[in-house]
């Protein structure tokens, strides 16, 4: 198969995999986990990577490391020790899951992590994608503002004036009912899911100029960050704490736009909340949910507190098995054999069968040990070190740079709250960063 039909493939591809990338819970396959239709797509990217098998560079190569080899020998080591033998004994429920099945689910989760890895290299590595760059973003944006736009629909139709749910029910997998939650979330299981992708669509509105016609892009910027706030999730630190920190070393110039971009968007919010959510909740959700992560609870009353006694419980994880962990995605069936390991009682929530370490570094650490944790590490700094030396070789211009070192951070920082590492959607805007990097040296062939 030629290179260039190759090419046109991971491009058209890439497309769609970034329209449907809100789409987390909605048009999707329940097997104990939801199997997606960009999960699908990718499965055609993998199928024809088997004609190019290239790897790229360094971070290529990390990557490979810690999506394919480190989980496979974990995966090894899972099997010779055999201990998962009694997690049907605990959870006999999980027997009618497939993503729950301790024999096959080691095998579906590493085909994930394969699959992960052949579409990060394929968008990385694709000129089409490169030269059309800006057309993906402006899909990407498209889509995740149809989203919005349904949360706002969801949160003032069907939450406040009891409207139906335009999503049909046999097509929707999401945990949370429009109908009880208050929170915005779109398309994805949950709000602190929903709130990574409008990051991105933030980072792309501020940065980069012209990708709209200004008055839309201003208008799509106040939506994107409306809908961010309104997730209410602890994770819309994260993308402040990037913000705040690059303007404040990279652009000190840029300190004023981003207090008055902050302001609009607090402006906005605090007149919509009005009763409907008071001092209390805003309180709860971006102090007290950060407070128990952060220090801990005595007990498991939130999400927050439930976030710290798991993450403390895939840490407990990590001491029984430092190198190489359980393997990717094993966590499931060992973490309830240390719930009563730590000093948080159980209360509110408890441990179930599909309660996994809820913070992707401790996730990372229990399922893939400190080697596997230190190729993700390695990934950040490997991409911060081509980003400066990019940048300070003329070899990107500002707005990548921008992106970049930003979108880095704000990804670093969400993971202390979001844990499917092997999920696709974390890494996607990741590839298209990447692919700027990486053609801008003119390195590929």
């Amino acid at each position: 198969m030629p290179n260039f039909s190759l090419d046109k493939s991971y491009y058209f591809l890439t497309k769609i995999i970034v329209f449907f990338i809100f789409y987390q819970q909605v048009l999707t396959v329940n097997i104990g986990g939801s199997f997606k239709l960009y999960e699908l797509l990718l499965i055609i990217m993998t199928l024809l990577y088997f004609f190019d098998r290239k790897v790229l560079d360094y971070t290529s190569i990390i990557l490979l490391y810690f999506f394919i080899l480190t989980p496979l020998t974990g995966i090894i080591l899972y099997f010779y020790e055999s201990a998962f033998y009694d997690y049907y004994w605990r959870f006999p429920e999980a027997k009618k899951w497939l993503r729950f099945n301790p024999v096959l689910a080691p095998f579906l989760i590493f085909g994930y992590n394969i699959i992960n890895w052949v579409g990060f290299n394929c968008i990385s590595k694709s000129k089409l994608v490169y030269a059309n760059k800006k057309k993906i973003i402006r899909i990407f944006i498209f889509s995740g503002s149809l989203v919005c736009c349904y949360a706002l629909y969801a949160r003032f139709g069907i939450y406040e004036f009891g409207l139906p749910d335009i999503v049909p029910k046999f097509l929707d997998s999401r945990n949370s009912n429009p109908q009880t939650q208050p929170r915005f979330s779109g398309f994805s299981s949950e709000p602190g899911t929903f709130v990574y992708l409008i990051g991105w669509m933030i980072i792309y509105l501020v940065f980069y100029k012209n990708l709209f016609q200004k008055h839309v892009q201003i208008a799509l910027l106040l939506l994107s960050l409306y809908c961010f706030i309104m997730t209410m999730s602890t994770a819309v630190l994260g993308l402040i704490f990037s913000l705040g920190l690059f303007f404040t070393l990279c652009m000190p110039r840029k300190r004023i736009f981003a207090l008055l971009m902050a302001l609009t968007a607090m402006s906005i919010v605090t007149a919509s909340f009005r009763d409907q959510l008071n001092y209390r909740q805003l309180k709860y959700a971006f102090i007290d949910k950060v407070e128990r992560f952060i220090v801990g609870a005595p007990h498991t009353n939130g999400s927050g507190a439930m976030r710290y006694y798991t993450s403390s419980l895939g840490f407990e994880l990590f001491k029984r098995y430092p190198l190489l962990g359980v393997g990717a995605g094993n966590s499931y069936f060992y973490l309830w054999r240390y719930e009563h390991s730590t000093a948080t009682v159980p209360t509110r929530e408890h441990i179930n069968h599909s309660t996994p370490p809820q913070n992707s570094h401790a996730k990372v650490l229990s399922e893939r040990g400190i080697i596997g944790y230190s190729f993700l590490l390695l990934f950040f700094l490997v991409s911060i070190s081509k980003l400066i030396t990019s940048k300070r070789d003329k070899k990107i211009d500002l707005e990548s740079f921008s992106i970049g070192m930003v979108s880095i951070g704000m990804f670093a920082v969400t993971l202390f709250s979001i844990y499917p590492i092997y999920s696709f959607f974390l890494w996607a805007n990741v590839a298209l960063l990447n692919n700027s990097i990486f053609l801008s040296k003119g390195t590929s062939e």
